[in-house]
């Protein structure tokens, strides 16, 4: 009878533990899920208020030549900071030297304001998606021709 009554114990002693590790189990996989799920929403909302800095002026009908001078500054700074993810300026028209000669650094800032002062600019974004939210990865520059 106290053989019986020791193998009784030992085996209530056996499932309690092993309900114990189950819920340990459980609660650090339910942890685990809400970990993953807060870093994908500041993820996104860090990518959000990325794209924001760039969708200001994508929103816009027209920039200046002082907007686009703020977009390529930015953009260069970006660059220097973030090696392995950069932002691509780009400009979409031919008949916009100037940008081309301010992306490739022939000519200054102020000789690009001192030319384009009075020129309209569009804005044009691409987004690169890396699987929770897409981020700006080029920005297109155009120059808007008002009739």
């Amino acid at each position: 009878m106290e053989n019986a009554a020791k193998a009784l114990l030992i085996a209530a002693g056996v499932l309690i533990g092993i309900l114990i590790m189950s819920l340990f189990a459980y609660e650090m996989l339910y942890v685990s899920n809400n970990a993953n799920e807060y870093q994908e929403r500041v993820d996104t909302i860090q990518t959000a208020e990325f794209n924001s800095q760039f969708e200001i002026y994508a929103n816009k009908e027209t920039i200046t030549a002082q907007e686009v001078i703020t977009l390529y500054s930015y953009i260069q700074e970006w660059n220097i900071d973030n090696i392995s993810t950069p932002i691509t300026l780009s400009r979409y028209t031919t008949n916009s030297l100037d940008l081309k000669r301010l992306i490739s650094g022939t000519i200054t800032i102020e000789e690009f304001l001192d030319q384009n002062y009075d020129k309209s600019f569009e804005c044009e974004l691409k987004y690169e998606d890396n699987g929770i939210a897409a981020r700006v990865n080029e920005v297109i520059i155009k120059e808007k021709y008002i009739l």
